[in-house]
Order: structure tokens, then sequence, then C-alpha cells
């Protein structure tokens, strides 16, 4: 315990939950001795105890990432891990997240965590009307484009803004509708973002701010959630420009052509 008081009286945060600084567990070590602390490493024990040499900031600092996590400890668990990727002198709190370090310590993305960080915006373009557009229950939202004029298409998106970029993603989402006769017009996967198509028929896209190809997966022309149900959007690893931003976009001309995405579970690194 010495070793973690001496760790929070420096302002030094241990970073999983397990008490895992990067340098060792606590849990499994003795600390009524010396040895104790010397397996923590000369770096820990600079920042636990103030050593003579001067202490780097960095290894001090809460990981702003999995990835970082991994970096300072190459052999570190899966698991929920703290991460703190504005930086510990300023913005928003350090949070947990689980970690998928064994395939190269990607941060995992879902619902529940976007909706505490409230990273999360809403917003809709192409028209006046819109329906239901924002958070049902556990980690799920509603995206509900509406148009009382015909063909007039109205799109609505949802941005996810992450604290961090990330250059590769692996992930899957399920998408459905609110009820039974729920359903869309899905055929318009080469407009770019904020493009609604003015042919009563519309889509649904999936990317970053980077990419405006869909991601995925589509549902294609009279998807109807009453005959085909749920559908999962599901993408393998790979790699893309830099980006920090997640983006849902339904556009389509009338109701009841909203859609649910649920069960987010996005990779990033």
């Amino acid at each position: 315990m010495l070793a973690l008081i001496a760790l929070a009286a420096l302002g030094c945060r241990t970073a999983p939950v397990n008490h895992d600084t990067g340098w060792g567990d606590f849990e499994e070590m003795d600390i009524g001795g010396n040895t104790a602390l010397d397996a923590l490493g000369a770096a820990a024990l600079d920042c636990a105890l103030g050593g003579e040499r001067p202490m780097n900031e960095a290894q001090c600092a809460t990981p702003r990432t999995c990835l970082e996590h991994l970096n300072r400890r190459p052999n570190a668990p899966d698991g929920v891990y703290v991460i703190d990727p504005d930086g510990d002198t300023f913005g928003a709190a350090p949070f947990e997240v689980t970690c998928d370090m064994a395939s190269g310590g990607f941060t995992l993305i879902d619902g529940a965590l976007i909706q505490a960080q409230g990273w999360m915006s809403f917003e809709g373009f192409g028209g006046e009307g819109l329906g239901e557009v924002g958070w049902l229950d556990d980690g799920a939202f509603i995206l509900d484009p509406v148009s009382a004029e015909g063909c007039l298409t109205v799109a609505v998106r949802a941005t996810a803004r992450l604290p961090f970029t990330f250059e590769t993603w692996r992930g899957a989402w399920l998408g459905g509708g609110s009820s039974e006769a729920s359903q869309h017009d899905d055929v318009h996967g080469e407009v770019g973002w904020g493009e609604p198509p003015d042919d009563c028929r519309g889509y649904v896209k999936f990317g970053t701010e980077r990419l405006e190809s869909k991601i995925g997966g589509e549902w294609g022309m009279h998807w109807n959630s009453w005959l085909y149900g749920e559908r999962v959007w599901a993408w393998g690893e790979e790699r893309l420009p830099p980006s920090s931003e997640l983006r849902w976009e339904v556009a389509d001309q009338g109701s009841p052509e909203d859609v649910v995405v649920s069960e987010l579970q996005i990779w990033v690194r």
C-alpha cells in the first residue's frame, strides 16, 4: 500500500481498476520490503517515491488510450483500464474503458460509453421535419427523418466525437426499426455526407468524417422491419485515414422510415 499511497500523493493515477500501473500488479507483490518496490522498476519508483533522477512526466501521466497502456507494459492483459485522453492537467476527468490488449491495444467504443461521456450530437438537414431523434435505453439511439411534403428528402445525422484519433478499427452494430411498421429505401451509398438525394429514395450511412463510403453493409431496396427484422452491420480490422468521429446518417422522405442503432461494439486504435 505504501507504493499506492506514494503514487496518489504525487498525482500519479493508477491505470487499470486492478491497481496495475503498467509496471506491475500491486496485488501480487510482497509490500513488506524493498523487493516489492524494486519490482516496480526504476521509472515507477521515480514516479512513486520521487527518485534522484528527473522524472519524465509522461511516464507518470494517466495513459490516454489503451494503446498507450500497452506501449508502457507490453504484457498487459485484456480488461478494464482508466484512460485520460486530454491529459491529467486539464479537461475531462479520467474514465474506464475496455481494452483488447491481445489484438494490439484496441479501445472499445460502445453506446453506453458514448452516452455517458456526452460525445454524441444529433442534427437534421435537408428539410423541416424530424421525428424522434436521440437516445433510447441501453446505449441505443433512434434516427427518424420525416418530411410532410412528398419527395422532399430529409436527413438526420448522429455524430460521436471521440477525444482521440484512431487509424485502425473493426466492429459491428445492430440496425433495426422502432416498430414492425418501420421501412426504408437504402439505395444511395454514393452520396457524400450531408447530400440528401431528391428522388424519393434514401440511405442509411455509417463511417467517419474521413470515410464517406458505406461501412459494414446496407439494407438495399425496400427494407421492411416486419419482414427482415434487424440487421448486423459488421466489418473486420482495417486501416483508415486518421479519424476522431463516428457518424450515422439516415435520409428518406417520410414516416415511419426510422432507424434504431443498438449493440455498438466498435474497437478503435
